[in-house]
This record gives structure tokens, C-alpha cells and sequence, in this order.
């Protein structure tokens, strides 16, 4: 009798189990089909990572909440200066950080404090391609053409992806 039972017994459990993968599988799509959800997911997963606060910035910047991306960007910076991290590692993500910010800075009209740090990522990574690219276009919107072609010439070296010149009437 009990082993004409067991054969039910694991269907039923095969099934309670497929029926709960099932659940959370669908719970995690909706976190999946939203780029900002999928960030503070993740962010909220690993707290301590800066990766995560990075992209949350860039999707909140998509979306036009510049504030949100601030505080994101603040924090990716803050996390990533993590002694426990491999150098390069915490080099990079403290420079896209710094990065990230110094856009917003220029994009609020403030560029003497993107500038400043620009200065400051490119003093620690002088061939930080996305450092170069924005203060090649920082120093376009002032009128130092110039200057602005030599920084976007190595950055676009380093980054074939970056955009076009931004100084068009310049080679």
C-alpha cells in the first residue's frame, strides 16, 4: 500500500515545485521588463557593489529623473573606493563614477565642477576614454576647439564607439 502511494506523492511534489518555480520565475520577469526596477534589484542584491548603482544612474539619466542618477552615481563612487576590491577594478568604477557625475554637472550648467572632476578621474586614469570624450565636449561648448579635438583624438583612439568630433568645423 505505501508504495503504491509514493509514485503520487512525487508527482504532487514535482508538481507544488514546478508550480513555485513557476511563481518566481514570473515575479522576476516583472523585475526583468523595467530597466530601473532591474537596477535597484540589482542594487538592492549587492549593495556593495558599484556596477549596479552605475547602470541604476544611467537608466534613472534615460528617463529624465537627473536627481535619482545623482544619488546613484554618488553612491557607486562611494562603494567603489572598497579596499577589498582588486585596484583596477575599484580604479575604473570610481572613474566612471566621478564620470557620470561630472555629465550631470555640465548638463546642470555647471561646469566648472565637471570640469574639476574631470580633472580629477583623468589625474588618476589619463586614458579614461568616456573622461576624455566629456571633457572633450565640455571644452567644445566653451570655444576651446582646439583642445577639445586633441582629448576627443585619444579618446575616440581608445573608444572607437564614443560619437563624432565634438568641434564638427575641426578635422
Amino acid at each position: 500500500m505505501l508504495g503504491r502511494g509514493l509514485p503520487s506523492v512525487a508527482r504532487l511534489l514535482c508538481l507544488t515545485a514546478l508550480l513555485g518555480c513557476t511563481q518566481l520565475t514570473c515575479r522576476q520577469n516583472r523585475v526583468w521588463t523595467d530597466e530601473v526596477r532591474l537596477w535597484q534589484h540589482a542594487a538592492r542584491w549587492a549593495p556593495q557593489k558599484p556596477r549596479p548603482y552605475i547602470n541604476l544612474g544611467r537608466a534613472l539619466e534615460r528617463i529624465g529623473d537627473d536627481a535619482g542618477a545623482f544619488t546613484a552615481y554618488a553612491r557607486a563612487a562611494e562603494v567603489s573606493v572598497d579596499r577589498r576590491r582588486a585596484s583596477l577594478v575599484m580604479a575604473f568604477a570610481y572613474a566612471a563614477a566621478q564620470t557620470n557625475l561630472a555629465h550631470l554637472h555640465a548638463k546642470w550648467g555647471d561646469g566648472a565642477m565637471s570640469l574639476y572632476l574631470l580633472d580629477g578621474v583623468l589625474a588618476d586614469q589619463p586614458l579614461f576614454a568616456p573622461a576624455l570624450f566629456n571633457k572633450a565636449v565640455l571644452l567644445a561648448h566653451r570655444g576651446q576647439c582646439a583642445e577639445a579635438v586633441r582629448l576627443w583624438s585619444v579618446a575616440q583612439s581608445l573608444d572607437a564607439t564614443l560619437p563624432a568630433n565634438p568641434c564638427p568645423e575641426s578635422p
